[in-house]
């Protein structure tokens, strides 16, 4: 672009390419463009509500969007001679059967339409909690939804067999906007030793219902990483009003964090897995990258496995890796690692010194047919050098 005299020369320019950067006064944006970018929290949470809709409400609302998008107007398609069939295509379907699971005090629930609830059950095996506090980032959070809060959460855990969280746990007011989130979990947990003499395993969290994704990044890292104290984060206007229902969902997620265990599948039916004579385990990996527009930013390759002989327990391995990169790399390494832990999880907990797993069901998410190959000659050698007995499994992008 030459002979065009900038009016503002000092104004930023526009990346296109590596290469290619344009004076932001000689673009312009055409309407209509797909966007690739981010969503922001605000659009991120309308497709999530959306996600959450009976299948039969979402079919009707794409059917709307036919309208909406006007595919039928749509000068571009006429010329290629592009039509879009409004109805839907339909395609034979196999349902598998629903799997039996096991509570509390050998309770069998048999789910139906894929749901069911924790009314009148409780949990396999509940968590202890040893000690708990209450910090709330959301200045209109009121007195009375306080107290609901606590009122629920005292409830509903020994309602469910969940022992330790009181009826009045310290609480602590801070404002989200600082940024001081391991200062204020340290002084929340001082403040949990002064009143009740013990550190607490449980910190619950009360988020504004706009707070963005990194307030929730900063307080996981305090939590989880710096203070190693487990934290539960709610939004403000759900907890204010949260029925039974969603406090038991709650105490679902409490349960598991610190160690208990919701619910097992009956053994019955899952007998390659639950075998005493031919131990297995079942491992999967996948990879995270990161978001439209951020190049920068590394992959990340998660290998997960279970670790007890319930099939109900699983731990993560996670490491960062090149941008982009679809193959795992230290796939091997992750392995060895899940399994090392998976021995002593069985030598220590159950009391199973002799458990070595025989046989591995390993699931490889996320992979295209292009990459299939690629898979079998990179990933799949490393793996099967760490186990006499490997099925590979590949869940394909759609």
């Amino acid at each position: 672009m030459t002979g065009h005299r900038l009016r503002y020369p000092n104004l930023i320019c526009v990346q296109l390419s590596r290469t290619a950067w344009v004076p932001l006064e000689r673009c312009e944006v055409v309407q209509g463009q797909f966007y690739r970018k981010t969503l922001t929290p605000d659009q991120t949470g309308h497709m999530i509500e959306f996600s959450r809709l009976r299948p039969d409400i979402r079919l009707q609302n794409i059917r709307n969007g036919l309208q909406v998008l006007g595919y039928s107007n749509s000068t571009c398609l006429q010329e290629f001679g592009i039509t879009v069939d409004p109805n839907p295509m339909t395609i034979a379907g196999r349902m598998l059967p629903t799997p039996t699971l096991i509570y509390g005090k050998n309770t069998i629930i048999q789910p139906r339409n894929g749901q069911w609830n924790m009314k009148d059950k409780t949990l396999y095996k509940p968590a202890i909690v040893q000690g708990c506090a209450i910090i709330i980032y959301d200045g209109r959070f009121t007195p009375e939804a306080e107290l609901h809060l606590k009122q629920s959460l005292f409830s509903v855990s020994r309602m469910l067999g969940i022992q330790g969280i009181p009826s009045d746990p310290p609480v602590l007011r801070k404002n989200a906007t600082g940024g001081q989130y391991w200062n204020h979990l340290k002084e929340l947990a001082t403040m949990h030793k002064n009143v009740k003499g013990t550190m607490p395993n449980l910190i619950v969290v009360i988020m504004p219902d706009l707070a963005s994704e990194d307030i929730y990044v900063r307080i996981k890292n305090a939590g989880d990483i710096k203070t190693g104290v487990a934290t539960q984060c709610l939004k403000a206007g759900k907890c204010a009003r949260g029925s039974e229902e969603y406090y038991a969902n709650v105490c679902l997620k409490i349960n598991a964090k610190l160690g208990g265990t919701n619910f097992i599948l009956k053994p019955e039916i899952i007998p390659l897995l639950t075998d005493p004579t031919a131990p297995s385990i079942v491992m999967g990996a996948s990879l995270t990258h990161p978001g439209p527009g951020q190049s920068i930013r590394p992959s990340h390759a998660t290998v997960v496995g279970c670790v007890d002989s319930k099939n109900s327990k699983y731990i993560a391995v996670s490491r960062a890796q090149s941008c982009r990169l679809e193959m795992v790399k230290g796939m091997a390494d992750m392995v060895a690692d899940v399994l090392k832990k998976s021995i002593q999880y069985r030598k220590e907990m159950e009391n199973n010194p002799n458990y070595v797993p025989q046989r591995v069901l390993f699931y490889r998410d996320g992979l295209s047919e292009a990459q299939l190959s690629e898979c079998k000659n990179f990933e799949m050698p490393e793996i099967f050098s760490e186990s006499p007995l490997f099925t590979f499994l590949i869940s394909p992008q759609d």
